[in-house]
């Protein structure tokens, strides 16, 4: 099954950065800097590296489904697994006990991301709509306009953001779901933007060069801007266990790849750096740990947070991982080419 049809973009799934081209484009570069006398708390801290090279153990799959074309995206939330089937049009909606799709709903066109707020899915399409799924009876409203989406949405301080990417100048959107009307943007001329809101705080991570931006998300006011090494990607579930954890996209221009960076979300501060045996590494915290599953060799590893190590645990015959999260007891990864949903052991 070939690729996606998307433009020269970028899609966050998870960590994972897709780039693919059937329109021609250029990346520009964020200039906005850290502000006068402010040091950067990336810059500042000298965290420990450390990797591993483990083995596989393929017994740990528990069960391979087939769902819609093109999957890119999966969530678990409200006791479902929900994956965007970037072909189909549509969300596949499945029962993590059971593996049974149980409902394949319409949404927007070319759909990729979904984010978890405010009782509801949120759901971004390339065509620039949102698409907002109610779980109680699977019914779709859509909220907002643009001229495409790109990236992982993000819902706190009854808003989503969303990247608005594919325009001569993109920026980040902040839309009330009240109305759908957008009451902020912050301009971000790179052309890879990935958006996570925790306890009010938005983090916004750009490439070229890799930029870490802490927001207030009722405002969309930056509060600081540091650099960060490499290009910074934030995925859905990359907070927890008192940490947020940054992989490093793997189509990057400096080179510097296949590291998750363990960033305190008080400080800005890298507290660690987990070197990883292979680019790539979509991170997931859940089912009892940090996971980190890596898109060009299907492995999937468990993060150790003090010792900043990778533990082997498994590896999945998949030609092209894309959206990978830890829910309901167990590891969840889609695989684009062969239309299929991975259910691996986390215990």
């Amino acid at each position: 099954m070939a690729r996606p049809r998307w433009p020269h973009r970028v899609i966050a799934v998870g960590l994972l950065t897709v780039s693919v081209a059937c329109q021609a484009a250029q990346p520009s570069s964020r200039a906005k800097v850290s502000p006068e006398g402010v040091p950067s708390p990336v810059q500042s801290s000298q965290p420990a590296t450390s990797g591993a090279s483990p083995s596989a153990t393929p017994s740990l799959i528990d069960r391979t489904i087939s769902i819609g074309p093109g999957p890119v995206f999966v969530v678990g939330a409200f006791g479902s697994i929900w994956v965007s089937n970037h072909h189909g049009a549509s969300v596949s909606r499945i029962d993590p006990s059971t593996g049974k799709v149980i409902a394949t709903i319409p949404v927007g066109d070319q759909p990729a991301n979904i984010t978890v707020g405010m009782s509801r899915l949120w759901e971004t399409n390339y065509d620039g709509t949102i698409s907002v799924i109610d779980p109680k009876d699977d019914k779709v409203g859509t909220v907002g306009h643009f001229p495409h989406l790109c990236g992982a949405p993000t819902v706190d301080a009854g808003a989503v953001w969303v990247f608005v990417c594919d325009v001569d100048h993109p920026f980040v959107a902040r839309v009330d779901v009240e109305t759908g009307k957008t009451t902020a943007r912050i301009p971000s001329e790179a052309y890879q933007t990935s958006l996570l809101a925790v306890d009010g705080v938005l983090w916004m991570t750009t490439s070229s060069p890799g930029r870490i931006e802490r927001v207030d998300a009722r405002t969309g006011k930056i509060l600081q801007s540091f650099r960060a090494p490499g290009c910074p990607m934030l995925s859905r579930t990359a907070a927890g266990d008192g940490s947020i954890w940054i992989s490093q996209w793997s189509g990057c221009p400096t080179g510097d790849i296949g590291k998750v960076l363990r960033m305190d979300p008080r400080t800005g501060r890298i507290q660690g750096v987990v070197t990883m045996p292979s680019s790539a590494p979509i991170v997931s915290v859940g089912a009892g740990g940090v996971w980190a599953a890596s898109a060009d060799d299907g492995s999937i590893r468990r993060v150790d947070p003090q010792s900043s190590t990778a533990i082997g645990w498994t590896s999945l015959p998949a030609t092209s991982l894309y959206g990978f999260e830890a829910a309901y007891g167990s590891l969840w990864a889609v695989d684009f080419n062969d239309q299929e949903l991975w259910q691996v052991a986390a215990a």
